[in-house]
């Protein structure tokens, strides 16, 4: 995620980090600077092209909860000439990824596994991936940050569906 991001997701949790987990804090202060120099260069370089940019067809959404075969679908769907999806790499480094995935993929191919542990599906910087984790990075908003912040209520649950949802 961009610093700012970062900053404010630890203020929100008030700066509590495991003690055990100060190092992959730190590494996150890290790579969230990095990416928001890099976003802001990325920025930069294509910020009037993707301006320019038009939808061809209306978006799929595909809605469902963990386990239920969404990823399966989204596969399946990634086979399809017609449409497009974000990958993995896209989705792990939103800020950038148009600046750095030609040669990120190949940096960081020893971080991801062949398989998903879960269900060993095959997994590549290429795979098809959820939009959720790039929601995450991009926002802060989801319930994926509450796995990051285990001792704090689900505060984030609430986005899983719009029952309990405001306005803004």
């Amino acid at each position: 995620m961009s610093l700012s991001s970062w900053i404010r997701l630890l203020s929100k949790h008030q700066y509590k980090v495991d003690t055990n987990l100060i190092p992959r804090a730190l590494l996150t202060t890290f790579q969230s600077t990095l990416n928001s120099a890099v976003g802001f260069l990325e920025k930069v370089v294509y910020e009037k092209e993707i301006a320019k940019t038009e939808l061809v067809a209306p978006p799929i959404f595909i809605l469902g909860y963990w386990r239920t075969g969404t990823t399966h679908l989204h596969n399946l769907l990634s086979k399809d000439e017609r449409f497009t999806f974000p990958t993995t790499y896209t989705c792990m480094f939103p800020h950038h990824y148009l600046l750095t995935e030609h040669i990120g993929k190949r940096l960081l191919s020893f971080f991801i596994p062949e398989r998903r542990p879960m269900d060993k599906m095959r997994l590549a910087w290429d795979s098809p991936q959820e939009d959720e984790v790039a929601l995450a990075i991009l926002s802060g908003l989801s319930p994926y940050i509450d796995f990051a912040f285990t001792d704090s209520p689900e505060t984030h649950h609430r986005f899983l569906d719009f029952e309990h949802a405001t306005a803004k």
